[in-house]
């Protein structure tokens, strides 16, 4: 893994650069979050996106339906296509104060998301519970006289 500063997109190219030049057909993953109170500079990855084929991740959490003419987050806000971005995930905690979250992507994606995710693996019957089962694991704590004054 490697990541790459903050909104900076030199940096980015160049780590790309190297990860092209050092692998043959590298499996390239750019997660996007905006947690820096700043804008990402979206036009610019989707150039870097054009030229090097990576799987473009964006959090939306903080965008989603407060920037753009249409709330759909900082794709909107830069009048980018929503196609460009490969997965969007958003919590709707922060912008709607609601529970929940979403993932939208291929098929494939979700998937492979709905398989290896933990709200998969709680869906599974769990081992059935024993009510005496805690009581071997911590006994309970003997009660000892406080000696009188």
């Amino acid at each position: 893994m490697m990541s790459f500063k903050h909104n900076n997109m030199k940096d980015l190219a160049t780590k790309l650069e190297k990860v092209c030049a050092t692998y043959t057909d590298p499996d390239v993953v750019v997660a996007v979050e905006g947690m820096q109170g700043t804008f990402v500079d979206l036009p610019a990855i989707a150039k870097l996106k054009e030229r090097y084929g990576f799987t473009l991740f964006v959090d939306k959490a903080h965008s989603m339906f407060a920037l753009g003419p249409r709330g759909r987050g900082v794709a909107d806000h830069f009048g980018i296509d929503l196609s460009v971005i490969d997965v969007h995930i958003a919590t709707l905690g922060k912008t709607l104060a609601a529970v929940g979250g979403f993932v939208a992507a291929s098929k494939s994606v979700l998937d492979r998301v709905s398989s290896k995710s933990l709200y998969f693996a709680f869906r599974r019957p769990r081992v059935p519970h024993h009510p005496r089962r805690p009581r071997l694991v911590y006994p309970a704590p003997r009660r000892t006289p406080h000696p009188s004054p």
